[in-house]
């Protein structure tokens, strides 16, 4: 079989290889990198875990390490709107050729391992992956920042060998798969370690660091950590323009413009430049301090508390777990003290509701649930009724297209109340474009 364009390789994943069939373990990524020369073994990488955080550090690594001139590959899931969101090349989305080459490339080598039986048939995130690591190869590539899929310790990114790791927060998320304690994920993201390796940690949480530093004594990685050896204070939070001074315990550091939005956001970007100054100092690279400000206050992550119109002003952000909603709440009273919005909502029924629903509820003068595109990991009668309880049943309204959804919550801000739209990243990418797409006309 040869893959002619993007569109038949985006149709074979998602018919051949169901998205969001959750295959965990090494011994088939392996084999199948193996199989195509092991590519990851070309080029250097980052590797970044985390319950919340991880896409945001990694789209920040990317534009750092490209601002100093670095060849750069990203690995980023899910997508919000394109899957060639998935894979960048030097800050750009793969583009259609170069995804269908590297497909027919990689396909025989599918077909073997399919041939062998259904437990070595690779899952959808396995095959993206050595999608990725062939095109970052092929590419030339010099430093490839990878986002874990899941967890750390079985996700198939955790097939590379890379030169530096990097854990963000940890929360409770995926936990019928990664475990209900903190103490739990943590162990699984601490998964990612190899020996002798090191480590930038952002984890605060007591429970969850302790065993994270366990697993890195076990394992002699070095440990640089948050509120130790390196360190963020806040200065100014304006939207889209968020001040903040980052300084180490090495001296490295300065004053930054973060367009990035949150309390959440300069944490996270403390992380991405600890992991910088410290990749950069471990393989001997000067770096330029104009430079790395230029990056931070040209960072954009779409979706992530993204203010997209005015009148009403609508904000997006992909909060789809309990630490999410949380940052989402704590960052909206610190950007609109005493408003309340009218929330257009959709989440998997995986994700833990009851715990999202009532924080969510607190401000929302009226909640339009919709249903996520991702069929069969949607239950919204449950997430209608969590609403009913938690706000009331005249002030919540289903509707299941997503279009008259937007359309439904737009009527309801009377062009005058801020309009929320959040929950599963597999919702808000294609509401975001829908907004946008209104605002154009």
């Amino acid at each position: 079989m040869m893959f002619e364009s993007s569109k038949q390789v985006i149709e074979f994943l998602y018919t051949s290889r169901p998205h969001g069939q959750v295959k965990l373990g090494l011994e088939r990524i392996q084999k199948l990198l193996a199989l195509l020369g092991n590519p990851q073994q070309h080029f250097s990488s980052i590797q970044v875990a985390g319950t919340n955080g991880k896409g945001s550090v990694t789209r920040t690594l990317e534009t750092l390490f490209r601002e100093q001139g670095f060849s750069t590959g990203g690995f980023f899931s899910p997508h919000l709107i394109d899957f060639r969101e998935r894979i960048s090349l030097d800050g750009v989305p793969v583009d259609a050729a170069a995804l269908t080459g590297a497909m027919n490339r990689v396909y025989p080598a599918v077909q073997q391992m399919d041939a062998m039986g259904e437990d070595w048939q690779p899952s959808f995130f396995e095959l993206v992956t050595a999608l990725a690591f062939t095109l970052f190869q092929e590419k030339g590539v010099e430093l490839a920042l990878v986002e874990v899929g899941m967890g750390g310790r079985l996700d198939a990114t955790t097939a590379l060998s890379p030169d530096l790791f990097v854990i963000t927060h940890i929360g409770l998320d995926h936990t019928k798969t990664l475990g209900t304690t903190l103490e739990q994920i943590a162990g699984e993201k601490a998964g990612i370690l190899k020996q002798g390796g090191t480590l930038v940690c952002g984890v605060r949480r007591p429970e969850a660091l302790q065993v994270i530093e366990q697993v890195a004594r076990q394992k002699e990685v070095h440990v640089e950590r948050v509120d130790r050896d390196f360190f963020t204070r806040a200065l100014q939070f304006d939207l889209d323009n968020n001040l903040f001074v980052f300084e180490n315990t090495r001296g490295e550091g300065g004053r930054f413009s973060l367009r990035l939005n949150g309390t959440h956001q300069v944490e996270n970007a403390g992380v991405a430049l600890q992991a910088f100054f410290c990749y950069c100092r471990n393989k001997g690279f000067a770096v330029s301090l104009p430079k790395v400000q230029q990056a931070l206050a040209s960072v954009k992550w779409i979706g992530r508390f993204e203010r997209i119109g005015e009148q009403p002003l609508i904000l997006v952000d992909g909060a789809h777990n309990p630490d999410g909603v949380e940052k989402l709440l704590e960052n909206w009273d610190l950007y609109f003290p005493g408003e309340s919005y009218v929330l257009l909502v959709g989440m998997l029924k995986d994700k833990e509701t009851s715990q999202m629903v009532p924080p969510l509820c607190q401000k929302a003068r009226q909640v339009v649930v919709t249903d996520p595109n991702m069929p069969g990991r949607v239950d919204s009668r449950l997430v209608v009724q969590a609403f009913q309880e938690q706000c009331g049943e005249s002030r919540v309204f289903y509707e299941a297209n997503m279009e008259k959804a937007l359309h439904l919550a737009l009527e309801k801000t009377q062009g005058k109340t801020p309009l929320v739209i959040t929950g599963s990243l597999y919702l808000i990418g294609y509401l975001r474009k829908m907004a946008l797409e209104r605002k154009a006309c």
